[in-house]
């Protein structure tokens, strides 16, 4: 990794670290602020479309999945990242919806959406499974569900909305 500056967006503070120990250890910079001498942007799945994402690939730094780092350190040289880069805004999400006001209609549309933006969608809510759920208010026991799995995030449509404006 020797003349790559990598920086994270979405890991847990335990992932990062290991990542911070192997770029180090393979010759690289790793930093916690998006600059423009970053040359890699490791997206965690809470970290897909987030602001630093959205920064980094709008700036033409290449956003990759974290396995792109393990790869690199198994085989100890520094890995093409095509086959890694995100190439989808909502690239290995599994998104929910919540909220007695969303019709059918726009259920649909929300549907549509993560899909063209290379996420899944799913009309029931498995926790563990469903990374984002989209509410439209803090009720209802989807909600709470989500409350109870700490790897979902409870998002809004307008984060929805966001997103689509990143794409990839």
């Amino acid at each position: 990794m020797l003349g790559c500056v990598v920086c994270s967006s979405g890991l847990t503070s335990k992932v990062r670290g290991v990542i911070n120990d192997v770029v180090l250890s393979m010759g690289g910079k790793f930093v916690d602020d998006l600059s423009t001498f970053v040359t890699h942007l490791v997206v965690g799945r809470g970290g897909v479309a987030s602001e630093k994402h959205k920064a980094a690939a709008k700036a033409g730094i290449r956003c990759v999945v974290e396995q792109w780092v393990w790869d690199c350190k198994e085989r100890l040289k520094l890995e093409n990242c095509d086959n890694y880069e995100i190439l989808h805004y909502l690239s290995g999400l599994v998104i929910c919806v919540t909220g007695d006001n969303i019709s059918e209609e726009q259920r649909q549309g929300i549907a549509n959406l993560v899909r063209q933006g290379g996420g899944r969608f799913e009309a029931k809510m498995e926790g563990g499974i469903c990374t984002h759920l989209i509410a439209s208010e803090p009720t209802g026991l989807k909600w709470e569900l989500a409350q109870s799995h700490r790897g979902t995030y409870v998002v809004t449509r307008s984060w929805l909305m966001d997103c689509t404006r990143l794409k990839g």
